[in-house]
């Protein structure tokens, strides 16, 4: 705002002009009003205001017209900007959209508008003169937006925001701008990450009950555990959580019973709403004493009592014997060999005759306390092996459901070499121009194995050793062979984990999935499970689970084991991914 003061002829008394932007105000000290001119694009109405100026308070009336000037509203061509009033929540992987609009209702084809993040010049939508202006946008959201102008004559305009990252999160910002007035509206989106589904297993027995523990990886922020029975109702438990190297939360809580839960349990982690959940039964026998504890007391006392009888046997030797000669003269009759027989038994040392005893007893005894934790512990094993809500231990699949495997030469792409064995495949820079195309091949760098699966359970292992591109899983019978770069996703028919450069583990589920391994593999375990439709991958070097598909769309089709090694790093020799399953007779 500045003043101005201008003198017009002799005659005409001196006029002060104010100006508000480009607002100019008109006062005389000859007259008693001021005008104010409109000559700019604020939206300020024409108005005039009484003043009377006297010489002596010209700077009074001056203070008083500031005032007001911002006592004015806007007039015509005024509009507000309406947007999400409500922080948004998404989740990783997944689109967002933001819809901003005016009111009232107007056309936005004459109107520039922009989408911002935090700061008014970082642009992920620049919509001006009637289109999208695509050379102001952000590096990191290029290809990542789509502008929705489906109502824009309506006033209304969305953004979308594809494959969400937890980097997503922050302040976002819409701006509209006519030729005579613009507004902004601002907002907050956060991001969170779903993590894996938990896994229940048994650690270990404890104080007449056994201990649970439930795992889970990757989650963001930080999530809400619970471990519940069959009526919903929630259970006291331990609770761990730390962060991983990529910021997220791995999650680690533990249950102790004392008795079996009826119905069975389950651990669910939960954010904003998004559950994962696992469920577990437990047998009653599994909370029982083992029968073989009373048949080993049992023979405890046996072993007691005879222990004692050789003590009072060898305590009373004399007596006995004495007894025994007046009975043999008394009775002439008694043959004399008994009593020599009977002789030669008492005077065995007791010390001899209990290390017999033990000798006899002690290895029967330790069979029968080793026995009942192996049979519990099978017991177990087949218990969970029913239980569809529960996971595989990597023990019970690795000794349950082993399949030989062998890689399909027909099917392999030019570039990849199987070895005569069909167990070894290697990923090679130039082609085996000899290979004829045939329906069966892969067009994308893959092979599949020759057997195929529909019904029941079944694992094998890959060796991966120190590679550091590769995917591995399996794959419906139906895929499409021949493009080059098909979508590794459950939609298009492959259920597969990946790794890429050193550490980057990750999944289509449908949308790549980052995953977090604690000790790097060097064998891959794949449990395919058809009859509850389910694919697992385990880290065979420290046993441990590292993801599962559930809830597969097989359909009755035929699965194949699939690999795919990925072409090579600059420094990374031409390794080799070998099936290398262990098939046990059982």
């Amino acid at each position: 705002m500045c003043w101005e003061q201008e003198e017009r002829g002799t005659s005409a008394a001196p006029r002060t002009r104010l100006r508000r932007g480009t607002w100019i105000l008109f006062g005389s000290r000859s007259q008693s009003s001021v005008v104010l001119e409109n000559r700019s694009t604020d939206m300020l109405s024409i108005s005039v205001l009484p003043c009377h100026i006297q010489a002596s308070r010209s700077f009074e009336c001056h203070l008083f017209l500031i005032f007001a000037l911002n006592l004015i509203g806007p007039g015509s061509g005024h509009f507000q900007v309406i947007g999400p009033h409500e922080p948004i929540q998404a989740l990783v992987g997944k689109d967002v959209n933001f819809s901003c609009h005016v009111l009232p209702k107007m056309s936005l084809e004459d109107m520039e508008v922009r989408f911002f993040r935090d700061r008014f010049s970082s642009v992920l939508l620049l919509y001006k003169e009637g289109k999208e202006m695509q050379k102001r946008q952000m590096q990191e959201y290029q290809g990542r937006t789509q502008c929705v102008q489906d109502a824009v004559t309506e006033g209304r305009i969305s953004l979308k925001l594809k494959n969400v990252t937890l980097s997503d999160s922050g302040i976002y910002g819409c701006w509209f701008s006519s030729q005579t007035f613009y507004q902004e509206h601002t907002w907050e989106l956060h991001v969170a990450a779903l993590g894996s589904s938990p896994f229940i297993s048994l650690e270990r027995y404890i104080e007449r009950g056994i201990l649970l523990i439930c795992r889970s990886f990757g989650w963001f922020p930080r999530p809400e555990v619970q471990w519940k029975n069959h009526q919903g109702l929630s259970l006291s438990s331990g609770f761990k959580i730390n962060t991983g190297d990529n910021g997220l939360f791995n999650i680690e809580t533990s249950l102790t019973l004392q008795e079996a839960p009826t119905g069975g349990i389950s651990c669910s982690i939960d954010i904003w709403g998004h559950k994962q959940e696992s469920r577990m039964r437990i047998a009653d026998q599994f909370f029982q004493p083992s029968p073989w504890s009373y048949a080993f007391g049992v023979m405890m006392v046996i072993l007691l009592i005879l222990i004692a009888s050789v003590f009072f046997l060898h305590r009373n030797k004399g007596q006995l014997t004495e007894e025994l000669d007046r009975r043999i003269k008394m009775e002439k009759r008694v043959s004399v060999s008994l009593r020599v027989s009977l002789s030669v038994c008492l005077s065995l040392s007791p010390f001899l005759f209990l290390c017999l005893s033990l000798h006899l007893f002690l290895p029967f005894f330790f069979h029968l306390s080793i026995y009942p934790s192996s049979s519990l512990f099978l017991f177990f094993s087949l218990s969970s092996f029913h239980n569809a809500s529960s996971p595989h231990t990597l023990h019970t699949i690795f000794f349950l459901f082993p399949v030989k495997v062998t890689l399909d030469p027909e099917t392999a792409h030019p570039k990849l070499r199987v070895s005569e064995d069909c167990k070894t495949v290697t990923y090679k820079d130039s082609p085996d121009i000899d290979l004829s195309d045939t329906e069966k091949r892969f067009q994308s760098r893959s092979v599949v194995a020759s057997q195929g699966f529909s019904l029941g359970e079944f694992y094998w292992e890959v060796e991966v050793g120190k590679k550091n591109r590769w995917y591995l899983g399996v794959c419906s019978d139906d895929v499409e062979r021949k493009t080059k770069d098909p979508e590794l996703s459950p939609a298009y028919g492959y259920w597969v984990l990946g790794r890429w450069n050193q550490k980057e583990y990750f999944t289509f589920s449908p949308n790549r999935q980052s995953l977090t391994l604690q000790v790097q593999p060097t064998q891959i375990g794949i449990f395919l499970n058809c009859k509850y439709k389910q694919v697992s991958f385990y880290n065979v070097t420290d046993k441990s689970h590292i993801y599962t598909f559930t809830g597969c769309d097989f359909n009755g089709k035929i699965i194949h084991p699939y690999f795919r090694p990925r072409s090579n790093d600059i420094d990374e020799k031409s390794l080799p991914l070998v099936i290398c399953t262990k098939l046990h007779e059982l």
